[in-house]
């Protein structure tokens, strides 16, 4: 149990954990408390929060693909400290203003230093070699058990102070992760540069590469989109309280755990391939189904396991991404399709939403579904076969 737990504790692990996770990942583990503090704050309607959030995320998904082609030429230590600078004056300046549009450029600054965070993250794993799967999959590991944390204490914070309690509780959060951070290899990647921008763009559109970036942003739009609406569907479909609502989500993030454990488990027994088509086909029949219930049974049952399943997919493509270059890159364009697609979900779902309720939206998970399971299928085609064993 030792030797367990120190490997959790090794610096190959908690640096990439909190870039990833103590920073970049953090505003999306409590997304919903954020948008309803963003909404009471600004005093705006629930489209322009919408519109808000979806300015932080884009940001963030600018910052990782700014860096994704030329990762391997900057220390990943610097780049995921200076993220945390960037983050710190962008949410900082939040708490200090009410006004609607300095609020836009001052989440947007944030979110470009969450960005920048989540790509040194994901390339610092990506340039470990030999191990490199198994690192993600631990990191992944800690961050659900700091979802479950911040699942806890955040509500808290925001109906004491509001948004400005759930912004210095991320501030505070990400000051704590620097002494992890300063972790992080210093060393630049050790492969051959190519100094020619062409050259390190070109790694990013080569057919694999785009097919495992597509298949992220696919995911994580069909994911987002149930997330976005999961609480609506429970309280004004089914009559729910919100605090039994509220219960399954807490139970929800515990069994988060579960996920990457799983993964780390399975990989020695079957395919990356496998494991990944599977994850994928019973991720996206969570959303068709919870999206459709009539019952409080189905819809709390799945709710409850909706988390272990998506952990699980998310570790199979990330040791994909990994395995795709050793230089980081696709990785951590992998981690710009996450906030792509996590940007433009809320938008989508609320379209659907408005212009056909609810069958118009389970139509959109649907069609998401099928757009993850053909790019799925992909990049199993194209991926080497020794690193699909």
């Amino acid at each position: 149990m030792k030797k367990f737990i120190e490997s959790y504790l090794s610096k190959e692990v908690l640096g990439p954990f909190a870039a990833m996770y103590g920073v970049g990942f953090a505003p999306l583990l409590i997304l919903p408390f954020l948008f309803s503090a963003i909404v009471k704050h600004f005093s705006i309607s629930e489209s322009e929060a919408g519109l808000l959030i979806t300015v932080e995320l884009a940001a963030m998904c600018l910052g990782s693909l700014v860096l994704a082609p030329v990762i391997d030429k900057f220390s990943k230590r610097l780049l995921a400290i200076w993220a945390v600078v960037i983050v710190a004056i962008g949410n900082l300046a939040v708490v200090f203003t009410d006004s609607l549009s300095a609020g836009y450029v001052c989440l947007a600054v944030a979110g470009f230093g969450y960005g920048v965070a989540l790509a040194a993250g994901n390339a610092s794993v990506a340039a470990m070699k030999g191990n490199a799967d198994e690192v993600f999959n631990k990191v992944v590991f800690l961050g659900t058990v700091l979802m479950v944390l911040l699942l806890n204490i955040f509500p808290r914070l925001i109906v004491a102070w509001s948004l400005p309690g759930a912004l210095l509780g991320l501030v505070a959060l990400h000051l704590l992760m620097l002494p992890a951070i300063a972790r992080l290899s210093p060393a630049k990647s050790e492969a051959k540069h190519d100094h020619s921008n062409k050259g390190q763009f070109k790694v990013l559109l080569q057919p694999l590469a785009l097919v495992i970036i597509v298949m992220m942003f696919c995911y994580f739009v069909r994911d987002t989109m149930l997330w976005v609406f999961a609480e609506s569907i429970g309280s004004n479909r089914l009559g729910m309280a919100v605090t039994d609502i509220g219960f399954l989500f807490s139970i929800h993030g515990a069994m988060s755990l579960l996920g990457p454990l799983l993964m780390l488990w399975l990989m020695h027994k079957f395919g990356k391939a496998l494991l990944l088509i599977a994850g994928i086909i019973v991720s996206g029949a969570i959303s068709i189904v919870v999206s459709q219930t009539h019952s409080v049974f189905v819809y709390s049952f799945l709710v409850i396991i909706w988390s272990t399943a998506h952990f699980f997919t998310y570790s199979c493509i990330m040791c994909f991404a990994a395995a795709a270059d050793e230089k980081g890159r696709v990785a951590a364009a992998a981690g710009a399709a996450v906030m792509g697609g996590t940007a433009v979900a809320p938008a989508i779902a609320g379209y659907a939403m408005d212009s056909g309720g609810l069958p118009q939206f389970t139509l959109a998970v649907i069609i998401a579904v099928l757009l993850t399971i053909a790019f799925t299928i992909a990049t199993t085609l194209l991926f080497p076969k020794n690193i699909q064993a």
